[in-house]
């Protein structure tokens, strides 16, 4: 009970949640602040200028609901998800791989 105690404090503490539907050509994004604020979902390349996208509108997301850090959660789909990863890893993020479940229930 802990565990799951300290991980919804984390989530839930000035963080923006970047939810992201991986795929072989493109990104379906999900961005939401911590109060449940949304983003209108968008589509960007699975590669690098798409992934700039993508980093330049979370930080925009970030400063317009003052969070102080991001989330970016993904779901596990092999080769596809690794341009995203090695775009990431440099970044002040948080990387979380997470269940297709999760993705799909942000998108409804």
């Amino acid at each position: 009970m802990v565990i799951k105690a300290e991980r919804t404090k984390f989530v839930n503490d000035k963080i923006l949640i970047v939810a992201i539907d991986v795929g072989k050509d493109s990104l379906t994004c999900y961005l939401q602040g911590p109060q449940g604020q949304e983003v209108k979902p968008f589509r960007v390349s699975n590669k690098s200028d798409g992934l700039s996208m993508l980093w330049e509108r979370s930080i925009a997301a970030m400063r317009r609901y003052e969070c102080d850090r991001v989330m970016v959660g993904f779901e596990s789909t092999g080769c596809y998800s690794e341009p995203l990863v090695n775009f990431m890893k440099d970044k002040p993020v948080t990387l979380a791989q997470v269940n297709p479940m999760h993705i799909k229930r942000m998108k409804k």
